[in-house]
């Protein structure tokens, strides 16, 4: 019989390469981009207000 794999080792995270789900539109998932103090999506014309975030 074949002994079972040791579970894989969890990779580090680079921080870059992680992303803030809120930086991404909610109605069709392209990135957001940052003007101000509001976060805008220039596919669909979603935004997101700094008075939106709490």
């Amino acid at each position: 019989m074949k002994e079972p794999e040791p579970p894989a080792e969890p990779r580090p995270t680079d921080p870059e390469s992680e992303q803030e789900p809120m930086q991404y539109c909610p109605l069709c998932s392209t990135r957001l981009i940052s003007r101000k103090c509001k976060l805008i999506c220039e596919k669909c014309g979603y935004y997101l207000s700094c008075a939106d975030y709490y």
